[in-house]
Parts: C-alpha cells; structure tokens; sequence
C-alpha cells in the first residue's frame, strides 16, 4: 500500500476549513477502513459539540459503518 501526502503550498486562491474530530484507524491486517464521504475517503468519525473524543468515536463509527468500537480499544495516535 502507498500513501501519499500533499505538501503542495496551496495560494489564498484555495480555501481551507479547521474542524475538530476524532477519527478511527481501523485496520485487519494490511487492510484499512476508509469511507467515501464529502467527495473523498476518509477515515470514519467526527465529533459534535460538548461530545468527549471517545464518546464520539464510538457513535460516529457506528452511524458511519455499523460497526461497535469497545471503550476499552481506543488507542490514541
């Protein structure tokens, strides 16, 4: 598997948006999950306002995949 980052030095002529989340590295082997949201693939999570970072990766993972993550499995990265 390749993974690519872009360094490129974008111009004022692009816009960039921050937004916080917490996002799930899952993988099986060599195999990661990724989903196709917003026109890209993504790893899957997000997180709400008030919501706790653990707290909203479960819930995101769930809606996103239908897959339960255990409390107790979440490594930070």
């Amino acid at each position: 598997m390749e993974i690519i980052i872009d360094y490129k030095n974008y111009t004022s002529f692009y816009t960039c948006s921050k937004r916080k989340a917490a996002r799930a590295i899952i993988s099986r082997g060599n195999k990661y999950l990724l989903i196709y949201k917003y026109g890209g693939l993504q790893f899957p999570g997000g997180i709400e306002n008030g919501e706790k970072p653990e707290e909203a990766l479960v819930r995101e993972v769930m809606e996103e995949t239908g897959l339960h993550v255990l409390k107790d499995s979440i490594k930070k990265y």
